[in-house]
């Protein structure tokens, strides 16, 4: 559907699945206000949406009392919780969402809910037979109620859906046709700036990117140092960072017990390291310089879910993912000189910081073109004459504001074996090794590897705690090292806490 020609709406519909698999996230929505506002654009919740989040919230308060009858008879708790009644989690809901600047809860109408009746009766619209239930009356009656608050102009709304099909739907039994309907699945973030940015061009951003990487990086180095000064060991360390939504992500090695679990949901473990800010992009909306920035931590991933055990009986159940990537997209707005308004614009994907490969060539491959070559703003200095085959072995990468770091490459077996890469200045290696432990013998001359045998592992200077099996803590320092200010000191680095 060809979005370019079409006017900037005047709303977005928010559906109830489009966030954490139908489950109020309030962040969010807020969020997603707060970036619409700078666009003149509202935010409408249907009456039904706020229904179904609810309905949801009701079933955790139900799984919340099971579990609370559990643990009262072990003696854990005076007594059981009780759920409240879905009436009242629904009015207060629906208080919190109309308490959000910029949001206007859109009511109910009879007419609509009439139609959308006989859809689910007649199987129109998205009416449907799901298990010898008939469904579809939510989504028709909200869809429609959206469309005459529009005063049934389709071109004056977004929906922000993750089921484009029961919108089109409804918008062919309206009498629209499914071209009509304005639907984006993607990410909230990618559809302001590809459908709601300004028609016309707007004030000069205050700052440049590359001005505004150092302030990033600056202002969440300073987070990480007062957290760190803070920190007693008498309890979790302090946190520096705010993120609220993770995806479970990939679990090749340690999450086998993640795919047991029932409606997983991810969160992120007290301790974070900052690796570092991969990419900034700079815009102006209206008045305001926006910022849009993503930043990579490696920290451990919470999961928890529910599972059945052989009495078919619910329980919660917990698992941690070590040592994760996370990749956090956040945006904030330019206040005199300062961050300001920050919040986190989507999901982080959450990925192993330990990366494996198939022989050390490839592992070098990796670390030389898909990461210190993408840094935004620091450059690499080849020496011609230090190569192996296309792969330099020795190289300078300088920072924006002119720090530099000599690396230099130790591959005794050339790159195809185990080889040391050591960054001269912050006395950091990352180190490629060959694991023998993965293959498996089927017998005399046959064998396989159950996983690539390389990994990369961090090395730090004599002293500073255990060798992190991953990359990622020795580029951290790295690239702390190149993007602070010449007359800033370069930042400590810290034991890993476990």
């Amino acid at each position: 559907m060809g979005q370019g020609q079409r006017p900037a709406p005047a709303a977005v519909v928010l559906d109830t699945c489009y966030y954490d698999k139908g489950h109020l996230n309030i962040g969010k929505v807020a969020g997603l206000a707060s970036d619409l506002a700078k666009r003149n654009v509202k935010l409408w919740l249907p009456q039904q949406v706020v229904y179904e989040w609810a309905a949801h919230a009701w079933e955790n308060f139900t799984d919340l009392h099971q579990a609370s009858v559990r643990a009262a008879k072990a003696g854990l708790l005076a007594g059981a919780l009780h759920a409240p009644a879905v009436e009242d989690i629904a009015a207060q809901l629906q208080k919190a969402c109309q308490d959000i600047e910029n949001v206007e809860v859109v009511p109910m109408d009879g007419g609509a809910a009439v139609a959308a009746i006989r859809d689910q009766i007649l199987g129109t619209g998205p009416g449907a037979l799901k298990q010898g239930v008939r469904t579809g009356a939510s989504d028709s009656s909200w869809v429609r109620d959206a469309l005459a608050h529009a005063k049934h102009d389709p071109e004056r709304i977004v929906f922000l859906t993750k089921n484009s099909r029961d919108i089109e739907a409804t918008f062919i039994a309206i009498g629209h046709g499914a071209s009509a309907a304005r639907i984006w699945t993607g990410g909230h973030s990618d559809m302001i700036k590809r459908l709601l940015a300004p028609a016309k061009p707007e004030l000069k951003p205050a700052i440049t990117a590359s001005t505004a990487l150092t302030l990033i990086a600056s202002t969440l180095q300073r987070d990480v140092d007062a957290a760190a000064a803070a920190d007693d060991r008498s309890g979790p360390p302090p946190a520096w960072i705010d993120v609220t939504d993770v995806e479970v992500g990939p679990t090749p090695n340690d999450g086998d017990d993640v795919y047991d679990l029932i409606d997983p949901r991810a969160e992120m473990g007290p301790w974070a390291r900052f690796v570092d800010v991969p990419s900034v992009e700079v815009e102006s909306v209206g008045t305001d310089t926006v910022l849009n920035y993503y930043v990579r931590l490696l920290t451990n991933v919470e999961v928890t879910g529910r599972q059945f055990d052989n009495d078919a009986n619910t329980f919660f159940n917990a698992v941690t993912l070590y040592d994760r990537l996370l990749h956090v997209p956040f945006t904030a707005v330019l206040k005199d000189g300062q961050l300001a308004n920050i919040h986190q614009l989507d999901t982080a994907t959450s990925r192993p910081g330990q990366v494996r490969f198939s022989d050390g060539y490839d592992a070098y491959r990796w670390l030389y073109y898909e990461e210190l070559s993408t840094w935004q703003d620091i450059t690499i200095d080849l020496l011609p004459e230090n190569t192996d085959g296309d792969m330099p072995t020795e190289f300078e990468l300088r920072g924006p504001h002119g720090r530099t770091e000599t690396a230099s490459l130790s591959a005794p077996e050339g790159l195809a074996g185990d080889w040391t890469l050591r960054f001269h200045q912050t006395d950091m290696e990352i180190a490629a090794i060959y694991d023998s432990t993965v293959k498996v013998w089927l017998g005399r001359g046959e064998s396989y590897d159950i996983r690539p045998p390389v990994s990369l592992s961090s090395q730090p200077p004599q002293g500073c705690g255990r060798y992190p099996e991953e990359p990622y803590t020795a580029l951290a320092a790295v690239w702390a090292h190149l993007i602070a200010q010449p007359e800033e000191p370069q930042p400590a680095q810290t034991k890993t806490r476990a």
